[in-house]
């Protein structure tokens, strides 16, 4: 007896039951959970205009910043305080409305560019004006909360010029040692006359003398060289080395 085989589909075809099925599906899903499509529409939506938010505030508030301290350097360069002697009462009034209008940008918009630099310049006031401890307390903290900004600037090296000025020579010596190891070749005769000094500063005849040689013996053909010999000689040292 003779049958008929079944053909068996080799590929799937697309039934219009089986789409309608899914389309009830999601719609029966979406129905049930109606709550929880909303809230994470609400969410999203949210999320984007808080971040949106951020940036517009950002943005604002960089330019913010940017224009009070650029109305504190006009305003400190104009009268002409960045430069000259601060000998007169006049030039010592303007100095300290500047330090007044630096601290003001400093103090309102705290460890942004713009704050950090408004925290430089006061310091740099301060230095001008021989308060010389305020200076450095300004300049320790901006080191400690902006290590990256403080290394870019250098802001060490300012630290220990106002170390210098208010007599504690040995945090000075301590500073210009610290740049000393890792400056170019370009600082390293600066930084050398500045621990000589130091050194001669404080009493350390000695090795005041042997920092002076040894910028003469490293920096022969350099301007650096000549100034060590002329301060060799008012130490009364020669500049070889004793045997």
């Amino acid at each position: 007896m003779g049958y008929v085989k079944k053909r068996v589909r080799k590929t799937k075809t697309s039934d219009p039951d089986e789409f309608v099925s899914i389309y009830q599906r999601t719609l029966d899903w979406a129905r049930d959970n109606l709550n929880v499509v909303l809230y994470s529409g609400v969410a999203f939506l949210l999320v984007i205009l808080a971040v949106f938010g951020l940036m517009w505030s950002r943005a604002n508030r960089d330019r913010a910043a940017g224009e009070a301290l650029d109305t504190a350097v006009a305003t400190y360069q104009s009268r002409g305080y960045g430069e000259g002697t601060s000998d007169s009462q006049a030039v010592k009034d303007g100095l300290k409305q500047s330090l007044k209008s630096f601290r003001a940008v400093s103090s309102q918009y705290p460890r942004t560019r713009q704050g950090n630099s408004a925290t430089l310049y006061a310091a740099n006031i301060l230095f001008r004006m021989t308060s010389f401890s305020e200076a450095a307390a300004v300049l320790e903290d901006l080191i400690s909360h902006e290590p990256e900004f403080s290394r870019r600037l250098q802001v060490s090296y300012l630290l220990g010029r106002a170390y210098e000025g208010g007599k504690e020579y040995d945090k000075a010596i301590s500073v210009y040692g610290r740049l000393l190891e890792n400056s170019g070749v370009e600082m390293r005769p600066v930084l050398m006359m500045d621990r000589a000094r130091c050194f001669d500063l404080k009493g350390d005849r000695k090795q005041a003398a042997d920092t002076y040689r040894s910028v003469v013996k490293d920096f022969a053909d350099s301007v650096f060289s000549l100034r060590a010999k002329s301060q060799l000689a008012i130490l009364g040292e020669s500049a070889e080395e004793s045997p």
